[in-house]
């Protein structure tokens, strides 16, 4: 069988893997050509054409013509196509959108005996999926089928007079793609007899083809569907030769909101909400009805009280019979929101006798019926309490296919309430928290006021908050931290002993998850990797140091860099403190470390030299077999363990690592670091006095622990302006 489809493959190398594309006249002629494929498209009189050529062998013409047409030949090609038809915005237009799609078309086709064939071609995506789809009318030597036939019949229907069976192929994912979803379709609706009539060697094609009939025939033959990419009027050929006269094209289409056939939407586009004042895109008080708040299933009964409220007159009221399971549910409307990245949080209550764990999760509920849960959080709440869950990260992708459920459960049979029910999307939330006037200091219950409830309030929150809590929303002496001195310094201003609550003595800023920052010559760049890995949060300072927590992460990094055309003689000073969950370490790998990098510059010649203080021996000798194969050398009155590199080398710049003998910072539940690095001195030592600084990296890293941190230091000086 011959390997007629390879551009399944090809045309997506051509269109993601160049550089660019090359940009011809109307009339295109390329002669034999080594390298990648050749591709050309473009838009004429509101339709969309493209010539594609794999790997440039042979020699293809193309010239549009009126009538929406184009001619085109080709001479010992290995695979060419040229087409003409619409091209549709990405992710936009879903195929079962379309209600009616008539493609009419009047072609004259020199097949020369070989392998080349005419259709309407398209393809469509979606995050996990795509498929090229080809209806063929009329065929050269070879009727179509694919190249990699999955065997299986999906049977045939009649579409505007002509019976055409349904056929699908799989291919392999091109390794430019990346990681994604390893395999890709093609769908064919091959007439099953050829509608070519043959006039003297020149085969004439004419056609309306309804594609909304094929979409509807391959959904409900099982097959898949997509977002529209294209759909074209297309000729195809393989290793052969041939010509095509398109002598006219028209296209009419019925395209509606919802879907017309298989799967209906379950989430419509809209613009995203506006967040309110706090910086909510959603938050229910309870005070109005709200059709998205349900119980569970008909064993459990959501009901509105005024039995108990945390703000305002009502909450939800979420109870059973005996032993039945109570949860309350609230579904997300991804198109609400201008990312994916989302906060959640809640205020839960109940009034039985004991402590009972609750639990927040996302559910995501496909449409074959399948539930998947991820982003669980669990809570135990004290009776007579009202408690917080804040701030849980979760994502919710933008599907118009998938439904997304906040889901609350008590552990125990218990009835509880739920009230102030928000969800933030992640960057309106940090840009709030650090927008001027975003919150008054001291107002924990949110209602403007500060006064003796706030101090009830902020005694609940530190029940939860454990020992140590980065929170800008409960902070009181501005550190970003919630603790008993915050407490202390509420209750002091609510009882009259302090005229005001004093302005912190440094400006912070707050930030959950990752972020990227620049602030006086200096980049921050915080990152994490791991299933959970937006559990992390952020204080910093306006002096450069910061404070973080990190929780269910593989690996957290903060990274600050800095430019050092001005400096003579670097020397570098840190300090801080660091507490580590001993339950997180688990790997032999785990560590703490604080690494600088710093290069220097002579006559544009670079040297890098790299510290890092909390390497283990494994990262210590990473080149070498044995701990005698280190050199230790004293430079400035410290010990240092030394690796060399590219000292010789013509093509790679020099680089020195250095470890101290005697690290500062360790791996094992709390420790306080602090070290400098004098590198004037170690260049001295090195006889590269000469070179002088040009750039400096500072990064905190913990690899496979939990924990937070304090770096209350982190200084850059020059030595030759400061003695």
């Amino acid at each position: 069988m011959p390997k007629l489809f390879a551009r399944a493959a090809s045309v997506l190398t051509a269109g993601l893997c160049l550089l660019g594309a090359v940009n011809l006249s109307s009339v295109i002629s390329a002669s034999t050509v080594y390298a990648a494929d050749f591709q050309e498209k473009g838009n004429v009189d509101g339709y969309y054409y493209e010539v594609w050529q794999q790997n440039c062998v042979g020699e293809i013409n193309y010239e549009n013509t009126e009538n929406n047409g184009f001619s085109a030949s080709w001479k010992n090609i290995e695979n060419t196509l040229a087409m003409k038809g619409e091209s549709f915005e990405r992710n936009k237009t879903f195929a079962s959108q379309l209600k009616e799609y008539n493609v009419t078309y009047d072609a004259d086709i020199d097949y020369m005996g070989q392998n080349n064939f005419c259709s309407v071609y398209g393809w469509m995506e979606k995050p996990d999926f795509m498929a090229e789809f080809y209806i063929v009318d009329s065929w050269g030597s070879w009727r179509p089928q694919g190249n990699g036939y999955d065997g299986k019949d999906y049977g045939s229907f009649e579409s505007n007079g002509v019976t055409y069976d349904i056929y699908r192929s799989i291919i392999s994912q091109m390794s430019c793609f990346g990681d994604g979803t390893p395999i890709r379709y093609i769908y064919y609706s091959v007439a099953r007899d050829n509608q070519a009539e043959k006039i003297d060697g020149t085969c004439n094609i004419k056609n309306t083809v309804n594609v909304a009939d094929h979409f509807k025939a391959w959904s409900e033959a099982g097959l898949e569907l997509g977002y529209l990419y294209d759909i074209v009027f297309s000729a195809e050929s393989y290793r052969s030769s041939g010509s095509v006269d398109l002598k006219s094209l028209d296209i009419t289409k019925e395209i509606t909101e919802q879907t017309n056939y298989g799967p209906k939407f379950a989430n419509e586009k809209h613009d995203p909400l506006e967040p309110d004042e706090e910086g909510r895109t959603v938050f229910i008080d309870f005070e109005t009805d709200n059709e998205k708040v349900v119980a569970a299933d008909e064993k459990c009964q959501a009901s509105y009280s005024t039995d108990h409220s945390f703000s305002g007159e009502r909450s939800m009221l979420i109870s059973a019979e005996n032993n039945d399971q109570r949860t309350f549910v609230y579904e997300i409307d991804p198109y609400d929101f201008k990312g994916k990245d989302m906060l959640g949080g809640v205020r839960l209550y109940h009034d039985s006798d004991d402590d009972v764990k609750f639990t927040f999760k996302i559910v995501r509920a496909l449409q074959d019926g399948n539930e998947y849960e991820y982003s669980k959080y669990s809570k135990t709440v004290a009776p007579d309490h009202w408690a917080s869950m804040e701030l849980i990260p979760f994502p919710v992708n933008l599907d118009r296919f998938t439904r997304y459920y906040v889901e609350i459960s008590a552990f125990e049979p218990v009835d509880f309430y739920v009230d102030d029910l928000y969800i933030y999307d992640k960057g309106e939330y940090n840009d709030f928290l650090n927008s001027a006037n975003a919150i008054i200091r001291g107002d924990i219950n949110r209602d403007k006021v500060v006064d003796m409830f706030d101090v009830i309030a902020l005694r609940r929150e530190l029940l939860d908050a454990g020992d140590f809590s980065i929170d800008a929303v409960h902070d009181i002496n501005g550190d970003c931290k919630l603790d008993i001195s915050d407490l202390v310094l509420l209750s002091r201003f609510v009882l009259g002993q302090a005229d005001a609550i004093p302005e912190p003595e440094l400006r912070t800023e707050f930030y959950m998850g990752d972020f990227h920052k620049e602030e006086n010559d200096q980049y921050y760049t915080i990152t994490a990797s791991g299933e959970n890995a937006d559990t992390i949060k952020t204080a910093l300072r306006e002096n450069g140091t910061f404070m973080a927590e990190w929780n269910n992460v593989d690996l957290y990094e903060a990274l600050i860099s800095q430019g050092l055309d001005d400096y003579d003689q670097l020397s570098v000073k840190y300090s801080g403190e660091a507490v580590i969950d001993p339950k997180s370490i688990i790997y032999k790998s785990s560590h703490l470390t604080v690494s600088i990098m710093a290069e220097f510059r002579k006559d544009g010649r670079p040297v890098n030299v790299f510290f890092t203080d909390g390497a283990d021996d494994n990262e210590r000798l990473r080149w070498l077999a044995n701990s005698d194969d280190m050199e230790c050398v004293t430079i400035g009155g410290k010990e240092y363990y030394v690796d060399k590199a590219n000292m010789d080398s013509e093509l790679f710049d020099p680089v020195y690592w250095l470890y101290p003998k005697e690290n500062s910072i360790v791996c094992d539940g709390a420790c306080s670091f602090e070290g400098e690095v004098d590198f004037a001195e170690i260049l001295k030592y090195y006889g590269l006095e000469d070179y002088k600084p040009s750039e400096i990296r500072c990064k905190f890293s913990a690899e496979q622990v939990w924990g937070h941190v304090d770096l209350k230091e982190l200084s850059f000086l020059d030595k030759g302006k400061t003695e």
